[in-house]
């Protein structure tokens, strides 16, 4: 199975549930956080306060989310977890600028978790229409463990799913030429109409042509030359791209 790197690209992924439409992005790639790293393969709140440490590692974050080995979690209570976390490690390792430039941040950790919430809610359509599996223990798994991930780590991560430590939460179920409606929702590929509705196909190799980051294999559409590059060395986590 093949990952998906950010925000679709998950967070999106990542990933691309809130940026499929979006035609006014910025020239260095399209694509979403929200439809997110289970196609190609999970914060507490913490501290409000911007900036970060930027040079170096950073601790871990603090606090649990209440589950232990042998738990199960709601899909919805991951899905808020994902946010926090996301969030938190956000206002911890990113810059000020950084998180003044990302459209999901706002103004404090809960107005981002909000914000990043609804985008990564659109793991819970795909699972009622069985697009995408959810595995309950391992979610609760990762909402129990602590973020161990120094801030370095995290700001260069290229999947979401990695940031957040926990891989393997989400399954794409859809194969190709199956229905789909999000990225995530593909085995080994990704959906050729995200949002609107489309077909699983084939990622695009380096040097095809692309619009969006999620239609590439790399992940990423180098839009200068509107064709796949080899591979994507942007920091995506701190400008959820």
């Amino acid at each position: 199975m093949r990952r998906l790197g950010f925000m679709t690209r998950a967070m999106v992924m990542m990933f691309c549930v809130a940026c499929a439409d979006d035609a006014a992005q910025p020239a260095q790639g399209r694509g979403g956080t929200g439809g997110s790293d289970a196609g190609r393969s999970g914060g507490e709140a913490g501290t409000d306060t911007a900036g970060g440490d930027t040079s170096g590692p950073g601790g871990a974050a603090s606090g649990t989310a209440g589950t232990g080995p042998g738990d199960v979690a709601e899909l919805s209570e991951f899905i808020d977890w994902m946010a926090r976390r996301y969030c938190e490690r956000l206002y911890e390792c990113c810059s000020a600028s950084d998180i003044a430039n990302n459209p999901f941040a706002g103004r404090s950790e809960d107005e981002c978790a909000a914000a990043v919430e609804v985008v990564l809610a659109g793991y819970e359509d795909s699972a009622s229409l069985e697009r995408v599996g959810f595995d309950s223990a391992r979610a609760a798994s990762c909402m129990a463990a602590p973020a161990t991930l120094a801030c370095e780590e995290v700001r260069g991560a290229q999947r979401l799913f990695g940031a957040l430590e926990c891989e393997g939460a989400f399954e794409p179920l859809v194969p190709r030429g199956g229905e789909c409606s999000q990225v995530h929702e593909c085995v080994d590929g990704t959906c050729d109409r995200p949002v609107d509705g489309g077909t699983c196909v084939e990622w695009k190799a380096a040097g095809e042509e692309c619009t969006y980051d999620h239609e590439c294999a790399s992940g990423y559409c180098d839009l200068s030359s509107t064709t796949c590059a080899p591979e994507d060395l942007r920091e995506h986590y701190c400008t959820f791209t």
